[in-house]
């Protein structure tokens, strides 16, 4: 198990995101680093859950769409240049 923090460590990016250092520790300025788009799409079993706990709060009540079944996900668009 910790073989597999260290590596981890190592070779992700520290803020948990899952990609790679290499690519998302660039540097911006330099045109060296990767470029990402974000995206947000709802989760439906996040939000049919949302919906029948508030229709049990107020059954006549209408549920609402909730933003938190909203997920944020990235992708890369071009990754960083790699060096030789």
């Amino acid at each position: 198990m910790f073989a597999l923090e260290e590596f981890r460590s190592s070779i992700l990016c520290p803020c948990g995101c899952g990609f790679l250092a290499a690519d998302t520790l660039g540097n911006e300025k330099l045109g060296t680093a990767a470029q990402f788009s974000a995206s947000r799409v709802v989760c439906l079993a996040r939000l049919a859950r949302l919906e029948a706990e508030a229709a049990l709060d107020d059954p006549k009540k209408a549920p609402p769409v909730s933003a938190r079944a909203r997920v944020w996900t990235t992708h890369m668009t071009k990754k960083a240049p790699r060096e030789v």
